[in-house]
């Protein structure tokens, strides 16, 4: 038996023949008429606008949640205070007492 003259290649090696061998990066795109660019960049800036209304909807909701939370906490505070007062109040009218 003879041995090839033209040495086996693998995929890879047929691939990036192929590629480096091939001049053209794909078929052509057809150019797109301005009226079409146009209507389409509209429609991307609408929705940018539509995201950009809700990150800031949801900011306006996370700073009013921050809000309410500030509230609860100051309110907690303000009760375990008005607890200890009233503690020491009881203890003061109980010592008179006494």
């Amino acid at each position: 038996k003879t041995p090839s003259p033209i040495p086996p290649k693998n995929i890879e090696q047929l691939h990036y023949s192929y590629e480096s061998d091939n001049p053209f990066d794909g078929p052509p795109i057809p150019h797109k008429p301005d009226k079409l660019r146009s209507a389409r960049i509209d429609r991307l800036e609408s929705i940018m606008g539509k995201v950009a209304d809700t990150m800031g909807s949801v900011a306006d909701s996370n700073e009013s949640e921050l809000e309410n939370t500030n509230l609860f906490l100051a309110k907690l505070d303000l009760e375990k205070t008005l607890s200890r007062e009233r503690d020491e109040l009881t203890q003061i009218k109980d010592d008179l007492v006494s």
